[in-house]
């Protein structure tokens, strides 16, 4: 220990060769048993390092664990450990928790519904930055069918303007209506009737004119309302805080978020099929990335491409690598599967659209995951996630 305290500029060093050093020392108790020993004041003293060392890995002889969980400021568990842990109680506040496992389920957010910890605080914070999106493009979807309504009487803006100059020779000066073919053209005592004319007629060229341009713009807000009701499902149904992380940096890069994505925990989840006993694969997209890679790049156009019908919910593909195309047995699975990450979980039934995957096609200009497909046919389930 001296010999490692002697190379040692600083506690961060310290604790890489600790690690490095003794196999199986983690970072966290390196940190605990240097904090024991002096607390903040460098450099500890060696002997007393070795000797807080040996006391931290006692549990494992006498099996006497008293697990703990750290919560910050805001009350969201953000660390663990199996016994009281100095240096955090130090900077965080500590609670015992009734198991190793009950304190990772703390951690994760998972032990309960709508838990507090990291998994759980940040699937609702995600899921608020989408509700806010979501309803800023409402809103936008509001000025569009003030637009529409707006411009709903621009034929008779037309008809008005032509019946205006043919009946100019009628007008007299401060007349504020022209009566002419039962119809009622109002008018500004002020304005020469030729220049309201031609106002009438250019609120119609505009009119005419926006309505190409307010359908295509209605067009991209639903289907980015459809993009995020379909995030805000599989964020809420998320299992892991791999998958959460997954679906942070998902939202940051389709929202242009100048602010970087909290810093990851945990590696990139891996897309792992289920192997059913009959040698068929079956995946399940957790995000929507997951759910394009699955669809676009790793089933091939004979595979099986199932999905809730007219309901958020993940993208399942059966490979066929073992009994022929459409085994029952497998095919089953997929629609529980289908239908139980989909925002019908909670139905008794629920009906699951399939297809072959060269009938699934990206839709133009909108999110990842977001399809159209067709040559479908369509059962009920029970939902499902049992393996």
């Amino acid at each position: 220990m001296a010999e490692l305290l002697g190379r040692a500029s600083n506690p961060k060093v310290l604790v890489q060769a600790m690690t490095s050093a003794f196999r199986g020392l983690s970072p966290q108790i390196a940190r605990e048993a240097i904090f024991r020993a002096n607390g903040d004041i460098w450099p500890p003293d060696p002997r007393q390092t070795a000797s807080e060392l040996r006391q931290l890995y006692e549990p494992l002889i006498t099996n006497t664990w008293s697990p703990h969980v750290y919560t910050d400021g805001d009350g969201v568990v953000v660390a663990y450990a199996p016994q009281p842990t100095m240096h955090l109680a130090a900077v965080l506040a500590e609670s015992p928790a009734l198991s190793v496992s009950a304190a990772i389920a703390a951690l994760e957010g998972i032990a309960t519904e709508g838990g507090s910890g990291r998994h759980a605080v940040r699937a609702r914070r995600l899921a608020t930055q989408i509700d806010a999106a979501d309803a800023r493009l409402e809103a936008r979807q509001g000025s569009l069918e003030q637009e529409t309504r707006r411009h709903a009487n621009r034929d008779q803006l037309r008809l008005w303007g032509e019946l205006l100059y043919g009946y100019l020779w009628q007008i007299k000066p401060g007349d504020t209506e022209l009566i002419v073919e039962d119809q009622t053209i109002p008018l500004e005592p002020h304005v020469d009737p030729r220049e309201q004319a031609r106002r009438y007629l250019e609120e119609y060229r505009d009119g005419k004119n926006s309505d190409s341009q307010i359908s295509e713009a209605r067009g991209r807000i639903e289907l980015e309302r459809s993009w995020l009701e379909n995030l805000r499902h599989l964020v809420l149904q998320a299992g892991t805080i791999q998958e959460i992380e997954d679906l942070e940096a998902e939202w940051a890069a389709h929202s242009g978020s100048q602010s970087k994505p909290p810093k990851r925990s945990s590696p990139p989840r891996r897309t792992l099929p289920l192997t059913t006993v009959n040698g068929n694969q079956i995946y399940v997209g957790r995000s929507s990335r997951e759910n394009d890679r699955i669809t676009f790049d790793l089933a091939r156009p004979d595979d099986t491409w199932l999905h809730a019908r007219g309901v958020p919910g993940s993208h399942v593909i059966v490979r066929w690598l073992g009994t022929p195309s459409g085994d029952q047995e497998t095919l089953n699975r997929a629609t529980q599967l289908a239908a139980w990450y989909s925002g019908s979980r909670t139905s008794a039934r629920v009906e699951v659209d399939i297809t072959n995957r060269q009938h699934v096609r990206k839709i133009k200009g909108a999110g990842p995951g977001m399809v159209t497909y067709r040559n479908e046919y369509t059962v009920a389930v029970a939902p499902s996630d049992l393996v």
